[in-house]
């Protein structure tokens, strides 16, 4: 949380916090969360993660037939 703090000013996931976990508390209440950020910059490392996945089973179904 604290890089996502600190990158993005943000806090909570689902819900705005009512204070950071790790920035200084005169920068205010915080108004947004950070699952928009969490999403867009752990998503695109799993999208490779995922399409190994996808050949990989089509690999082994393909060798299980033979």
């Amino acid at each position: 949380m604290s890089y996502f703090e600190s990158k993005h000013k943000c806090s909570g996931v689902c819900n705005p916090a009512y204070w950071y976990y790790s920035l200084d508390l005169s920068n205010g209440i915080p108004t947004n969360n950070c699952v928009g950020y969490l999403k867009s910059e752990v998503g695109n490392n799993l999208v490779y993660l995922g399409i190994t996945a996808l050949v990989t089973a089509f690999v082994l179904i393909v060798v299980w037939l033979f």
